[in-house]
């Protein structure tokens, strides 16, 4: 019983660890013993003990960026509703954080349905929240932009918005 006092109680600062293992000599369903204090401390306790953001496990979990929430469109070039009067190139899109290739989708889309856009939308090589599609010569009118992405928490994201080129 002395032991099992020394173990779960300790005796002048003796470092302690408690094990589990099978019943022994009667101390119940874990045994403990203590560690001598002229082990170094390093040996004494494996880091996971000593430092339980150690592990790697944990250490992963803090790696990991919190994701939350869907991307959102946070800009866009033309503006949303924007009446303009120099014809875009390109039609520019960019998310609050990186999306994913799969599903990426982006068009633009004329008064009648037609699609001006050279089917060749794709996110920038270094910043993967940026979202581009080069538009023919556009005429003055009424355009739609639909977009198609995957956020980072895996959903699938779509949207669309309009804006207007007028005559100069």
């Amino acid at each position: 019983m002395a032991k099992r006092r020394e173990g779960i109680l300790g005796c002048c600062f003796g470092l302690l660890a408690t094990v589990a293992a099978p019943a022994q000599a009667g101390y119940g369903a874990f045994a403990t013993t203590s560690i001598s204090m002229d082990v170094p401390i390093e040996d004494a306790i494996p880091a996971r003990l000593a430092n339980p953001f150690a592990t790697a496990e944990t250490a992963q979990i803090f790696r990991q960026p919190v994701l939350l929430a869907h991307a959102i469109l946070v800009k866009a070039l033309p503006e949303r509703d924007a009446v303009v009067s120099d014809v875009p190139e390109e039609v520019l899109l960019t998310f609050n954080e990186g999306v994913g290739q799969e599903y990426l989708a982006l068009a633009v889309v004329d008064e009648s349905g037609k699609r001006v856009d050279k089917h060749d939308a794709h996110q920038d090589f270094t910043d993967h929240s940026h979202l581009r599609a080069s538009v023919e010569k556009l005429v003055p009118g009424r355009y739609m932009v639909r977009y198609r992405v995957l956020s980072a928490d895996g959903h699938v994201v779509s949207g669309k918005y309009y804006f207007q080129i007028q005559a100069k």
